[in-house]
């Protein structure tokens, strides 16, 4: 019910975030329960609509059989990757590829609704996209590192997930309002599955505050058009939620 606004706005808008949060949830469930196949093929299905729910490989790092998993991720993604050619020609598909790599190039110098153009509005300073998403990548793995004995519980693996979820939305060059979803959910399921705290609660409510007041017209329209939209406040829970989440991770 918390994410139902959200999730009907995306659907309404033909937007496909809702189904790949939903692909990255199934990925670690499937992990859970020992079916590599089933990951494979949820993480391969989520980076065949968008490209960041590759980042659900992580979650590997936390199961037995790694190498078994690699294999079948592999032999997915090959299957992925071949499928069109049941209604298309070899040299059309690989020109698509060609041209959506182009895309991809293109779209790498965007900053979107992510930490990146926060950085450079907040703070006025232009880098690369890499570095800062490269920081990102190293703080998420970081509780893998120092706290490699606590992979065996099933809290810490579920905070993992959603530190993920929200993750793939901060530190996206592409992200977008529709994306936040995705780091939405992380949220909700981090708030839901742990005992409430004074901290998940004021996060929580900054999150459905930032929602309805982008999603719902109760604010004058000129100020929506002025200050929401352009200062792109979307993020801005995600980005406290993730302080705290790789804070409890650590």
């Amino acid at each position: 019910m918390l994410l139902f606004l959200d999730v009907l706005l995306t659907l309404q808008y033909g937007q496909s975030n809702a189904l790949v949060a939903a692909l990255m949830i199934l990925a670690f469930l499937a992990f859970e329960r020992d079916r590599q196949t089933g990951a494979a093929a949820s993480i391969t299905l989520g980076a065949a609509v968008k490209v960041f729910p590759i980042a659900g490989l992580s979650l590997a790092a936390f199961y037995p059989r790694r190498g078994r998993f690699a294999a079948i991720f592999v032999a997915a993604l090959a299957v992925t990757a071949a499928l069109p050619l049941l209604v298309t020609s070899l040299d059309t598909l690989v020109a698509q590829y060609h041209s959506w790599r182009g895309l991809e190039a293109m779209e790498a110098l965007r900053r979107g609704d992510s930490i990146l153009y926060y950085f450079h509005a907040w703070l006025g300073v232009d880098w690369p996209n890499w570095p800062v998403q490269l920081a990102g990548t190293i703080l998420l793995l970081l509780p893998l590192a120092v706290r490699w004995e606590r992979r065996t519980s099933a809290d810490f693996r579920r905070l993992f997930l959603c530190s993920l979820l929200v993750y793939v939305v901060l530190f996206n060059h592409a992200s977008e309002p529709p994306t936040f979803i995705v780091a939405y959910t992380g949220i909700v399921i981090w708030y839901m599955s742990a005992s409430p705290s004074q901290v998940r609660t004021a996060v929580l409510a900054l999150t459905l505050l930032v929602m309805v007041a982008v999603d719902v017209d109760i604010f004058p329209r000129s100020f929506k058009q002025d200050i929401l939209v352009p200062y792109r406040i979307r993020g801005i829970p995600a980005l406290v939620a993730w302080i705290v989440m790789q804070w409890e991770l650590l």
